[in-house]
């Protein structure tokens, strides 16, 4: 309202920061005309947002106030700010940064500003440090937007920090720097060799497979959990670790093949009599370690089968990437993919979905075929119905 006022944006910054002042950040009244429930200070912050001279009015006047609560809303302010216009005022940069000096809630509020602010909070990493280890790293809250703030700009010290939380399972930082493998597979090692019970396994198998080669020293503990629950996400690991994984590629073999399947509900269960639905992670992990494409393009294949009915899935475009990956050995293949790229039906109802299976398509032609067999334009420019 106050925007589409006489004189539009001008001098709402001010007036609402005084508003606010004198309310705080309770419930508005409930009024007809006020349609976004009770969170109006974060509703302003958004509107706002385009409008960076009252933007800034609005965090001057809140950033001193007496109350935590709107210091913490004027840091907020700042970072709606920081993330909307590439070139913000440094002004904007430093009332986040002075937050995290502030009492909880304000530092809070500047934490997870910067946890989402990438390398621009480089010049902040002491203050970051120093405010976690104020209140200690108990409170979860804190400690992980800490860490996302540290990752991201590869702070040797969140190491030390993602340690301490890195079995929580609402700790999002992937990827983390390989180069700090050494520091932290000592501790990774000692979880995983835990088996299938291991806390935090599913948040350290796809850090280790976005490692790739320099996750070599865990292939032991990877190896181990092939008959396990994390079966996937272990030969994922493995595959990306490649020929320093050599040691497990015959239970690869056996998983692609379908001799063996994993333990899905822990040792002393009954083994699920359905097939396994990763022997073509497993196929493709062994491909990758020995180079032996057989047993890859055998399990790939049938996966395109739902491609005859026109039906797609995550399952189906990673097997069609995988067999371009494994280039002409994957010949076999060229009958379905240029049926795909061939045909005016869609494979399914999704326009995206369509447009990437058949970049995926044409890519994988070009790997297995060459450069020549990808070239050939799509249905629509060759007829019309």
């Amino acid at each position: 309202m106050l925007l589409a006022a006489p004189g539009g944006a001008q001098g709402t910054g001010r007036r609402i920061a005084g508003a606010f002042a004198e309310i705080g950040t309770g419930a508005l009244p409930q009024t007809p005309w006020w349609p976004y429930g009770y969170t109006p200070m974060e509703r302003y912050q958004e509107q706002l947002a385009a409008h960076p001279r009252e933007a800034r009015a609005l965090v001057d006047g809140l950033v001193r106030h007496p109350d935590p609560s709107l210091r913490a809303e004027a840091v907020r302010a700042a970072g709606k700010q920081l993330h909307h216009w590439r070139s913000p005022s440094p002004h904007l940069w430093e009332t986040v940064a002075a937050g995290l000096e502030d009492e909880v809630e304000v530092s809070d509020a500047a934490l997870k500003v910067l946890a989402r602010s990438g390398g621009a909070a480089a010049p902040f990493a002491d203050r970051i440090v120093r405010a976690v280890a104020r209140t200690g790293s108990s409170d979860w809250t804190r400690s992980h937007a800490a860490v996302r703030a540290l990752v991201r700009i590869e702070d040797p010290r969140a190491s030390r920090h993602y340690l301490e939380h890195f079995d929580h399972s609402l700790l999002e930082v992937l990827p983390l720097p390989a180069h700090w493998a050494a520091d932290l597979f000592p501790a990774f090692r000692e979880r995983l060799a835990e088996g299938p019970e291991a806390r935090g396994a599913d948040k350290l198998l796809p850090l280790l497979a976005e490692w790739g080669p320099a996750a070599a020293p865990a292939a032991p503990e990877l190896a181990g959990l092939l008959d396990t629950g994390h079966a996937r996400p272990a030969a994922e690991a493995l595959g990306r670790i490649g020929p320093a994984a050599s040691a497990a590629a015959d239970a690869l073999a056996a998983l692609a093949r379908g001799d063996t399947s994993p333990w899905r509900f822990g040792p002393g269960t009954e083994r699920s009599p359905k097939p396994w639905q990763g022997a073509q992670t497993a196929a493709w992990a062994h491909w990758r370690i020995t180079g032996d494409p057989a047993p890859a393009v055998a399990a790939l294949l049938p996966e395109l089968r739902p491609l005859d009915g026109h039906a797609l899935s995550p399952l189906v475009l990673r097997a069609v990437r995988a067999l371009g990956a494994v280039g002409p050995p994957a010949a076999a293949a060229l009958p379905v993919l240029r049926a795909v790229l061939a045909s005016e039906r869609r494979s399914c109802a999704d326009i995206l979905w369509d447009e990437e299976l058949c970049r995926a398509a044409r890519e994988a032609l070009e790997e297995i075929e060459g450069p020549r067999a990808a070239r050939r334009p799509p249905p629509a420019a060759r007829s019309q119905h």
